[in-house]
C-alpha cells in the first residue's frame, strides 16, 4: 500500500512539474517574443555603400556594403522596446543618417538609401523628405 501512493503522489509531482514548466515557458515566449528587430536596407542611389552601422541600446550591427541596385536584411538583437539609429558611408564618402523613434522586438523596419539621402519606411509613409547625406 506505501509504495502505491508513492508511486502515485510521485506521478502526479511530476505531472504538476511539467504542467508548470509549460505555463513558465508559454508565458516567458508571449512577454518575449522574439529578441531580433530586423533592418531592410536598400539601395536605390546611384553609389555604392562603402560601410554601414546600426546601433541601438544593445550594441551595434557592422556591416561591410551594399552595392547599387542591391538590398540587405540585417538582424540585430533588440529586447522589448527601443530605437535604432543606421549610419552608412556612401562611395563618393558622403555620411548618410536615419533613425526610427520606435521598433518593438520582433519587428521590421525598412531604410532606403537614395541620392536625396536615407529614409525609413514609417518617415515615408508619414510624407517626410530623407535625411540628406554630408560630404
Amino acid at each position: 500500500m506505501k509504495i502505491g501512493r508513492y508511486i502515485f503522489f510521485t506521478g502526479v509531482g511530476v505531472v504538476f512539474g511539467i504542467i508548470a514548466m509549460a505555463i513558465y515557458i508559454t508565458f516567458d515566449n508571449f512577454i518575449y517574443p522574439d529578441p531580433w528587430i530586423v533592418i531592410h536596407v536598400k539601395n536605390d542611389s546611384s553609389q555604392d555603400v562603402v560601410g554601414m552601422s546600426i546601433k541601438n541600446e544593445n550594441g551595434s550591427v557592422e556591416h561591410v556594403g551594399i552595392q547599387k541596385g542591391q538590398d540587405v536584411r540585417v538582424p540585430v538583437s533588440q529586447f522589448g522596446e527601443g530605437n535604432y539609429t543606421i549610419q552608412l558611408t556612401l562611395q563618393n564618402g558622403a555620411v548618410c543618417g536615419s533613425e526610427i523613434g520606435y521598433i518593438e522586438s520582433g519587428s521590421k523596419a525598412i531604410e532606403w538609401v537614395t541620392d536625396e539621402g536615407v529614409i525609413n519606411d514609417v518617415y515615408k509613409r508619414l510624407g517626410y523628405p530623407p535625411n540628406k547625406c554630408a560630404n
